[in-house]
């Protein structure tokens, strides 16, 4: 715009100089400035149908503060060298749907090819969606302007939260079967494969438990106890609910994600392989990940960063005993989107916002 002012100025104080003065040079000033506007135009649209670009984005996951690349590539189809190419991307993040954008300029000789970079840092935790927005083209006078014809182009980045190390105490004994799975040697359970012990028959027992060789060695019946399967122990359930008076923002879901990430990091670390289960509200399903590296700890943060919060509230661990018939009092833990972590309907741990680091430091899960 401040070009075309600029040129604007320049045809007028010519145009009046041509009228007030007898001079065949200003005239042919003027008319070769009024014929340069469309020369200019055409240029800048063939600049735009001769102009690519392709997006990359080299790091798929970062850290929350961490400055990372992403480069758009321009290639030049045309013989003549481009001088002025704007590019614009934008940045949003698909749980909250924040936006950022940054824009920089660059230049391509004919028939070549060249990268322009960003260096962008996000400052919260979530899914961004990088895309680029604008591409133009420009004459030599930057007059003109026309965007190239490019395709929808957009890649993801995956903001981590930092992730604290959790000390995990393990509060009983494991053993592995010949299948190399791990099972309690002090817990009960409802898994056939494994025998936990065998004892004497009690009022309420069923019959698939009686072992009818030994209850016929002893002339009373003996019944077995199964084992419990590691990949059953931990069961955690978030709780993405908001109550309508209350204010969510952007730090509320880091800090739920900084505890949500520090203890899945911490019980696969220690080798528990655990579940974590919530409601999808936009796809009206519950949903889990199982977790037992930390590649899927990542994976997991990136699924729960897909969904949304709800102002209607959900009894999951209800939701999930309905949809698979498995009660979760003993082994089940839910993490509200306030910080408050609950085990059998108690709240066990409250994480503080403000000293959230010094609370999962200090803090030791039990298992």
């Amino acid at each position: 715009m401040r070009n075309k002012k600029i040129y604007g100025g320049i045809l007028f104080v010519t145009l009046v100089i041509a009228l007030f003065w007898e001079s065949a040079l200003i005239r042919t000033l003027f008319a070769y400035e009024v014929l340069m506007l469309p020369l200019l135009f055409l240029q800048a649209e063939y600049f735009a149908r001769n102009l690519e670009s392709r997006l990359h984005v080299p790091v798929r996951y970062v850290q929350k503060g961490q400055e990372f690349a992403v480069e758009v590539e321009l290639e030049n189809h045309s013989f003549m060298p481009m001088e002025s190419i704007p590019v614009e991307i934008s940045c949003e993040n698909e749980f909250t749907k924040s936006r950022f954008s940054a824009k920089d300029t660059a230049m391509a000789e004919a028939r070549k090819k060249v990268r322009l970079q960003f260096f962008l840092e996000a400052k919260y935790c979530g899914r961004v969606k990088v895309s680029v927005e604008k591409v133009k083209a420009q004459d030599y006078l930057r007059l003109f302007s026309r965007g190239s014809e490019k395709k929808d182009q957009s890649e993801e980045v995956m903001v981590l939260p930092m992730i604290h190390k959790i000390p995990v105490q393990q509060s009983f004994q494991l053993e592995e079967n010949l299948k190399g799975q791990l099972f309690s040697k002090n817990r009960t359970g409802e898994d056939t494969s494994e025998v936990f012990d065998i004892r004497e028959y009690r009022s309420g027992d069923t019959s698939h438990r009686i072992h009818w060789k030994l209850s016929a060695k002893t002339d009373d019946f003996m019944v077995k106890e199964y084992s419990l399967p590691m990949e059953r122990t931990v069961l955690l359930f978030l709780d993405l609910h908001i109550g309508k008076e209350e204010k969510f923002t952007q730090q509320k879901l880091d800090h739920f994600l900084e505890i949500l990430a520090s203890l899945s990091w911490s019980m696969q670390e220690q080798n528990w392989h655990h579940k974590v289960i919530w409601w999808d509200e936009q796809n009206q399903m519950l949903k889990e990940a199982d977790v037992s590296s930390e590649e899927e700890t990542f994976r997991m943060l990136e699924q729960i960063c897909s969904s949304r919060v709800y102002s209607k509230a959900y009894e999951i661990q209800e939701l999930y005993f309905r949809q698979f018939g498995e009660r979760t009092e003993e082994l089940g833990m839910q993490l509200d989107i306030s910080g408050k972590l609950y085990h059998g309907g108690r709240c066990i741990k409250a994480f503080r916002q403000e000293k959230l680091e010094e609370d999962l430091m200090e803090w030791e899960l039990e298992l």
